[in-house]
């Protein structure tokens, strides 16, 4: 058996203690957003204070839910995809309150009338995004950004120097904080969804999560910065360069 480093150790029982924290803060963050009981994910996931916090919010809530402390259907959430999806808190195992919408993840079986074969493979491939999605274990997840700090932003005024290499991607701002951003309209809403879950695989493994958007069914929507400083830092130039690397096509850039 191969002997572990005292480093490893370390840095595990460093994530597990900050995985810990971030959930009992969630719990906490869902009662002070919602109604005491619930909140949407969009609701918790626009408030500045969570933006604050949590560098694996994504993360943070599949693990909440493994723990049966709370209860969202499906698996994996989407931030403009799955705003009014509701995480419920769970108490003694037993949700605190009856669902309302319906579940993410139930399943498709016979085509609906009047939907097409095209809409009918759409909506399959949706559901296995939502119940499917399994991350790839790494120590990197969540540590990532562990030793970033003010120091490591790019300024902006180097970023199209590099972006030059990396021309699908644009020097933007979002709310007022700078970030490089990566659109494009996909074939279809499949295309779209398969993906978004290629970029999902890729940023659990990495431990760095950038926002992902959805709308009009194809258009697709990539922000990143790193949220702990509020800027492009190099984890960032990073992860775009292993986004780039995804084939889905065709790609028309908005």
């Amino acid at each position: 058996m191969p002997e572990v480093s005292s480093a490893s150790v370390v840095l595990a029982r460093t994530v597990k203690e900050n995985s810990e924290r971030e959930m009992v803060q969630l719990i906490k963050d869902i009662k002070r957003i919602g109604d005491g009981k619930s909140v949407t994910f969009g609701a918790l996931f626009d408030d500045e204070q969570v933006q604050d916090f949590y560098e694996a919010l994504i993360g943070t809530l599949k693990g909440a839910k493994k723990k049966k402390l709370i209860d969202f259907p499906g698996q994996f959430l989407l931030k403009g995809q799955h705003d009014k999806v509701e995480i419920i808190l769970v108490e003694g195992g037993k949700p605190l309150k009856e669902r309302k919408t319906t579940p993410l993840s139930a399943p498709i079986s016979p085509v609906a009338p009047g939907m097409t074969k095209v809409a009918f493979r759409s909506a399959v491939i949706a559901t296995k995004f939502s119940s499917s999605f399994s991350p790839r274990s790494s120590p990197k997840r969540n540590a990532t950004c562990a030793g970033i700090s003010n120091k490591d932003i790019i300024k902006p005024s180097d970023l199209p120097a590099i972006l030059e290499s990396m021309p699908r991607w644009c020097q933007t701002t979002c709310n007022g904080v700078p970030v490089i951003r990566y659109s494009f309209r996909a074939k279809d809403f499949a295309s779209a969804m398969i993906f978004l879950n290629e970029v999902a695989e890729i940023a659990e493994t990495e431990g760095h999560h950038p926002d992902l958007h959805l709308t009009n069914y194809r258009e697709v929507g990539i922000i990143l910065y790193t949220h702990k400083v509020k800027g492009v830092t190099p984890l960032d130039v990073a992860l775009a360069k292993l986004i780039d690397k995804i084939n889905v096509e065709p790609r028309v850039k908005r």
